[in-house]
């Protein structure tokens, strides 16, 4: 329970009391006309009173929304995204494909939800009614070529579209071929809104095809159907680094250098345009490293119009229990920057309850 919350209920509580009293007062005389006018106001005015502190009570026990604990900053992630997007021509659109990277207590999945429901929709200014459609597409594996990679990849794609009850009632028949790339690509220009399709691949993926996964992956984008004029079209490629702590050396030094291994790939400055410059029919971005947020950042998220509406009215107090918080952490790790994923659930605990 939040500081602000346990201190309305404490004056509801002694509100209460005080009413009582009056009304036992009232009860004291005989005839309703010889109650004292003032005694009559007082019990009004707790009355009223009440009524306004029992709503205000109300408003601090709304539901949480899921992804608040999950908004501290990420801006140059959306900073990335929205330079992509800037470069997007209405008249000739083309797939944006963001490959994006973290180790695995980075949160991807809130991340996908926040770049749904809060960076797309302000970056391309969609009215409040309109929200991005998107798909979830699981990594093919089990490949033995570029060829086999690209089937499996679309034949992916094509179960996450099935989803849809629009494609099931048109596609789902017996009689029907395999839709092309073409036909599914005519789905997504369907929407009226922008459409985002994502996968999620792992460091153990990595091992089996290293770089060229990723290549092929960018290929299959590169060879996508021509968009239609004004369609938008998102493609995330999220890279969860795994961080081994296991008792065999052996195994635990080899995800650490095929993690390396991939940062090196994907983080220096320029790396899309050296790398992958040949693919000249997308819009390539890899965003920066999802990494763990430090206090002036987790202070900041504090500071938001959004926050204080659901947590203690006191910014100062809030402030305080936050550095609290990375205290104990690098008291008990040595660390003084926390991941996304023990942040929130210490955001949950102690700040939004």
């Amino acid at each position: 329970m939040s500081d602000r919350t346990e201190s309305l209920k404490e004056r509801i509580v002694h509100l209460e009391y005080n009413r009582d009293l009056i009304k036992v007062r009232i009860s004291e005389y005989v005839s309703p006309t010889e109650v004292p006018l003032q005694l009559k106001k007082d019990l009004d005015a707790r009355e009223r009173e009440l009524e306004e502190l029992k709503k205000e009570l109300q408003s601090t026990q709304r539901p949480i929304p899921p992804l608040l604990p999950y908004m501290p900053d990420r801006t140059e992630q959306d900073e990335s995204l929205e330079k992509a997007i800037k470069q997007l021509n209405h008249e000739c659109p083309c797939p944006v494909v963001c490959l994006i990277h973290g180790d695995e207590y980075q949160c991807h999945d809130m991340f996908v939800q926040r770049l749904l429901d809060k960076s797309l929709p302000s970056m391309l200014y969609l009215k409040q009614d309109q929200k991005v459609e998107s798909y979830r597409f699981t990594w093919p594996t089990e490949f033995k070529s570029k060829e086999q990679f690209h089937e499996k990849l679309e034949r992916s794609l094509l179960i996450a579209l099935r989803r849809g009850v629009k494609w099931q009632a048109q596609w789902d028949t017996q009689e029907q071929t395999a839709p092309s790339t073409e036909e599914i690509n005519r789905q997504f220009a369907d929407h009226p809104v922008p459409v985002f399709v994502y996968t999620h691949v792992m460091t153990t993926d990595w091992f089996n095809h290293k770089e060229d996964m990723l290549m092929w992956f960018l290929e299959f984008w590169q060879k996508w159907p021509p968009l239609t004029t004004g369609q938008r079209l998102f493609v995330c490629w999220f890279m969860k680094y795994e961080l081994k702590k296991s008792s065999n050396f052996l195994k635990t030094r080899g995800f650490k250098k095929a993690n390396r291994k991939i940062k090196e790939i994907l983080e220096p400055p320029g790396a899309v345009e050296q790398r992958w410059s040949s693919f000249n029919r997308i819009i390539c971005t890899v965003m920066p490293e999802l990494k763990n947020i430090t206090l002036r950042e987790a202070q900041d998220w504090a500071r938001d119009d959004e926050t204080k509406i659901y947590c203690d009215c006191d910014i100062e107090n809030v402030i305080t229990k936050i550095s609290s918080i990375y205290k104990e952490w690098e008291r008990e790790t040595a660390s003084s920057v926390i991941s996304m994923g023990e942040l929130a659930n210490q955001l949950k605990k102690q700040i939004l309850t």
